[in-house]
């Protein structure tokens, strides 16, 4: 995942650091891939009643991934859209669907903080109603019980199983507790040097004139 994370700036980029299908069936060993969020192309095949690309789509990556490929759901009421044509790819392909979070942030209060940033990115004003609230991390009990109210028809039990089934088979060791170290002189101190980069930044874009 680290080494498809560079490429995606490196070789992959594109507006935003991107990984297209190619890049991602060449760098696969060992990597679990989803079906993607409601914004992914699956779902909005779907959604717009694109079903036999959505099939098409789904039976590559199940071709190159194997049993390495879920179809992914969510607890927003969003997903009802598409849950009948989701229902029949999972069945008519016989690819396991797993639960997720999505999480953007990690406690609700965190919500504005995601659109100011996305607005900086955008270079558009701050609009208060983009907030997504809901996109924090959902303690497990609480994510479980809403989905299983939304979407009653799927086999929830099952997709439960492949939840702890992938969370089990994974296995990551990264350091912690230090802070990377970048090249820089032995007097210059790592936040002053953020600072100064961001100043620097600002001017030249210009907008330290604005009020």
């Amino acid at each position: 995942i680290l080494k498809l994370a560079t490429l995606a700036y490196s070789k992959g980029f594109y507006y935003k650091p991107t990984i297209d299908m190619q890049l991602l069936f060449e760098n696969s060993k060992d990597v679990i891939v989803f079906s993607g969020c409601y914004s992914g192309f699956f779902q909005q095949m779907l959604l717009h009643g694109e079903i036999s690309a959505a099939i098409k789509i789904a039976a590559e990556f199940k071709e190159a991934l194997g049993e390495d490929y879920y179809l992914e759901t969510q607890q927003y009421p969003i997903f009802l859209n598409t849950i009948d044509q989701f229902t029949y790819v999972t069945k008519h392909l016989d690819i396991p669907v797993v639960l997720t979070c999505d999480p953007h942030f990690q406690t609700p209060d965190q919500a504005s903080y995601q659109e100011v940033l996305h607005s900086i990115r955008d270079r558009r004003e701050f609009d208060e109603s983009r907030i997504i609230r809901e996109g924090y991390q959902w303690p497990a009990d609480e994510l479980f019980e809403a989905v299983k109210t939304l979407f009653p028809s799927l086999e929830w039990e099952t997709i439960f199983e492949n939840v702890n089934r992938i969370a089990d088979s994974c296995s990551v060791e990264m350091p912690t507790g230090s802070v990377p170290r970048f090249p820089m002189s032995e007097e210059d101190d790592a936040k002053d040097l953020l600072f100064q980069l961001c100043a620097e930044g600002v001017k030249t874009r210009g907008l330290n004139t604005l009020s």
